[in-house]
Parts: C-alpha cells; sequence; structure tokens
C-alpha cells in the first residue's frame, strides 16, 4: 500500500473544509490519475476516518493518522483479495485476516504487511495449517492438517516440513520424521 499512497501528489481538486490555507475536516480529493479520498483532515494530511480509492480498483477503508493508514482498516483489492484488521504507517501490522476470491484464508499476525508470527492459513479444499509464520512463509513450529483428516505436526522451513516432526493418520497410526 505504501507505494500507491507515496505516489498521490497535491494536485487535484479539492472540496471540503479548511483552516488557514490547509485541508482541515471532512473533504474529499480527487487526483487526475483517478484517485479519490474522501474523509478526516487535519493541517492537510489524511487522518481520522476516510476512504481511499485508486484507478485501478483498491480501496482502503479506515483510519488514517499524519497521511498513512493506521489503526483499523479494511483494503479490498482489484486481485479479490480482502485484508481486514491493524495498520500501521500503511502496511498491515498487528493482527488481521486475510481472504481470496477462491475462499483461501488467513488469519493471524503481520508485521511490516507480511505474515510474521502465529496464524492459520485455510485452503479452499478444506486443508489448513497452524502455526508460526516469518516473512510469509511457514516457518517454525506449526501443524498442517489435510482434509481426509491426516496431520503432520512438526518443523518447518520455507513453507516445506523440514526438521523433525510426526506424521498421524485417521486410523491413530503415527510415524515419525527425524532428520
Amino acid at each position: 500500500m505504501r507505494n500507491k499512497r507515496d505516489s498521490l501528489k497535491l494536485e487535484g481538486s479539492y472540496h471540503g473544509e479548511i483552516k488557514g490555507k490547509l485541508r482541515h475536516g471532512y473533504g474529499i480529493m480527487k487526483w487526475p490519475d483517478g484517485s479519490v479520498f474522501e474523509g478526516q483532515w487535519r493541517w492537510g494530511k489524511f487522518h481520522g476516518k476516510g476512504k481511499l480509492c485508486w484507478p485501478n480498483g483498491d480501496v482502503y477503508e479506515g483510519e488514517f493518522n499524519n497521511n498513512a493508514a493506521n489503526g483499523i482498516g479494511k483494503l479490498t483489492t482489484y486481485k479479490s483479495s480482502v485484508y481486514e484488521g491493524s495498520w500501521k504507517d500503511n502496511h498491515q501490522w498487528g493482527e488481521g485476516e486475510e481472504i481470496w476470491e477462491d475462499g483461501t484464508k488467513y488469519k493471524g499476525e503481520y508485521e511490516r504487511g507480511v505474515k510474521q508470527g502465529l496464524g492459520i492459513f485455510s485452503w479452499s479444499d478444506g486443508s489448513y495449517y497452524e502455526g508460526s509464520f516469518k516473512d510469509n512463509k511457514i516457518e517454525g513450529n506449526g501443524q498442517y492438517f489435510w482434509a481426509d483428516g491426516r496431520s503432520y505436526k512438526g518443523e518447518w522451513k520455507a513453507n516445506k516440513m523440514e526438521g523433525e516432526g510426526e506424521y498421524s493418520w485417521p486410523q491413530d497410526e503415527k510415524v515419525v520424521k527425524k532428520d
């Protein structure tokens, strides 16, 4: 989100409240590229509740502070994903949930716009992973559950089962994997 937000220039048309010579209070700003911000301004910057729309169809609606998404907000992208949760300086940061058009979903922790910390990633086929993420990848300890009842609990590195772990089948059969 940062690149899109930073690319908006001050040129365009503004209709709303002004204090001194600055946008302050409620207003609507339209840029020549088709981007639109509607919401609260404070001393010329987005601040408070607002909605920012880009020409490609992406929409962020939520809290702003100092010209950036900060607080709770929802980003709907033209690529058919929706993220709802915490933001810090235009990045997904803290707790959030992202859902894609096919039903795939991630719910958990983010830092600097990437999955980082604990979370649950669910695929549309009914399988899911619950555990640690690092830099948008399954990494650390966690458990993967297949839709047919099988599971793997153990160590992961870069989205792959790596290290010690245990496979389980619905019939209580277990196999221990050691590297």
